[in-house]
């Protein structure tokens, strides 16, 4: 595989606005408490690009994540406690990443992407059919 990215997404994005967020965290299963603080929160994504290594560093001042790996090649993440296979591409200048629990009825089938439109970061989590929209700005 080539080294080449077709975009650069390397940055401090810092969380500007959110569409779905709520039914996204409910479909995810998770309760209506945690639901309602993790609504409070205005998360920090940290991207690290060196073609297609990329590292993603989320801050969300609940808890933190730090997700390595080179575009191309699956690997593997835990999220609330389940286990997932990740398989991350490009599609155009959008970063796909497919995730897939790896036992069965731990956790949903989940796909992310992020692209950079109008100089913002747009996250885009699909989980079941609900859509989640998050939308970063660049921190200086």
């Amino acid at each position: 595989m080539e080294d080449e990215a077709p975009v650069n997404l390397a940055g401090k994005w810092k969380m500007d606005r959110s569409e779905n967020f709520d039914e996204f965290l409910l479909a995810n299963g998770v309760n209506y408490v945690l639901r309602k603080l993790a609504g409070t929160s205005k998360p920090v994504q940290e991207i690290i690009q060196e073609g297609n290594k990329i590292t993603i560093k989320i801050t969300t001042g609940f808890w933190d994540r730090v997700n390595t790996f080179t575009v191309g090649e699956p690997y593997e993440n835990e999220e609330q406690g389940n286990k997932f296979e990740n398989l991350p591409e490009w599609d155009g200048a959008k970063l796909v990443i497919k995730a897939t629990p790896k036992v069965e009825g731990k956790g949903f089938p989940t796909v992310a992407t992020r692209e950079i439109i109008d100089g913002e970061l747009v996250q885009i989590i699909t989980i079941k059919d609900v859509v989640c929209k998050r939308i970063f700005k660049r921190l200086p």
